[in-house]
């Protein structure tokens, strides 16, 4: 019987308020398997940020409205060393670093808002074509995502996640605006060894309850399988 890896968890319980010493900076937030979890701002971590096969990330947009402070999101995708970049950004603005290798096009056949595709450039060792991918957008009360939508209001489809991440087949993955955690849950799925950056605590305990949830899954998956392979392995010893 195998036993899973010891889950290091530095959230902070809602009701003590505060961070807790370890959840903020270099000491990971979760941490579980292949997955680890840092609740930072990603320009921060950059000096200690081990190289990736492959940046796989949904940046802050710089011209969405949320509220939100958008740090140097260029400075950033730039200084990340990784051998594979793919990048989502907005139809309207100009590349986030100059001279993509490839120029893919994410389309939303039910999309409701402004804008009814968005892009995806590839940088580095990606292939040198671009092709478009027709994924439907998770909107609220969206059937098809009942099961997969969390409050974030930028969170992309686990199905066109799993789609790129087979695609460039990547040994490690960073995502350093991790936001709801869709590429950790997808790489978790692939077994691929992933990192998530969010500098925002509530996206990060929405990533790691996600996670958690998937770790459950798989062991009650597993305890199923076992209790279908031990009941037909009786079934197989009583006809003997």
């Amino acid at each position: 019987m195998t036993t899973s890896a010891p889950i290091v968890d530095c959230r902070t319980d809602a009701a003590a308020g505060g961070h807790s010493p370890a959840s903020r900076g270099s000491a990971p937030y979760y941490q579980h398997g292949l997955v680890t979890i840092y609740l930072s701002p990603a320009e921060e971590l950059l000096e200690s940020l081990p190289a990736c096969d492959l940046l796989l990330t949904d940046p802050p947009y710089p011209d969405y409205e949320k509220g939100w402070e958008i740090p140097d999101v260029s400075w950033v995708l730039g200084n990340i060393r990784a051998k594979k970049k793919l990048i989502f950004w907005p139809c309207l603005l100009a590349p986030p670093l100059p001279a993509p290798k490839a120029e893919h096009i994410w389309e939303k056949p039910n999309g409701r808002s402004a804008h009814w595709y968005e892009k995806i450039y590839g940088y580095g060792s990606v292939q040198a074509r671009s092709k478009i991918y027709r994924v439907a957008a998770i909107l609220p009360n969206y059937s098809q995502y009942a099961a997969e939508c969390v409050n974030h209001p930028c969170q992309k489809p686990l199905k066109l996640i799993r789609k790129l991440i087979q695609e460039t087949a990547p040994t490690c993955i960073t995502d350093c605006f991790m936001g709801s955690g869709t590429t950790l849950v997808a790489a978790k799925e692939a077994g691929i060894p992933c990192i998530g950056i969010d500098s925002r605590e509530e996206y990060c305990e929405q990533a790691a309850k996600r996670l958690s949830q998937e770790q459950l899954n798989l062991a009650q998956n597993g305890k199923a399988s076992d209790a279908a392979g031990r009941m037909q392995k009786e079934d197989e010893n009583a006809r003997k």
